[in-house]
């Protein structure tokens, strides 16, 4: 996963054993880097629903996000066939 993010750009979130706020905070600052997102860095969310809705909206801009490469949708696909489908997400 981190070769693959390291060729093509990505974040990384890794939870930890810790509380919520502190993952919350530590994934919200995650993401003001990469987006570059300054009142996000002010304003970790609170919530994971806070933390999800943030990230749909960035999901929005996923078109531009392949214009550079557009085989990120294949890569996103296969990825999901493998691996995430699994359950690894709940």
């Amino acid at each position: 996963m981190l070769e693959f993010i390291r060729r093509n750009g990505g974040i990384y979130l890794l939870a930890r054993e810790t509380s919520n706020a502190e993952n919350l905070r530590r994934f919200s600052e995650r993401l003001a880097e990469a987006f570059n997102d300054e009142l996000l860095r002010k304003n970790p969310s609170q919530s994971w629903e806070a933390f999800f809705e943030y990230l749909n909206q960035m999901i929005d801009e996923f078109p531009y996000l392949f214009r550079g490469d557009r085989s990120l949708p294949s890569v996103l696909q296969e990825y999901w066939d493998l691996k995430l489908w699994k359950g690894k997400l709940t």
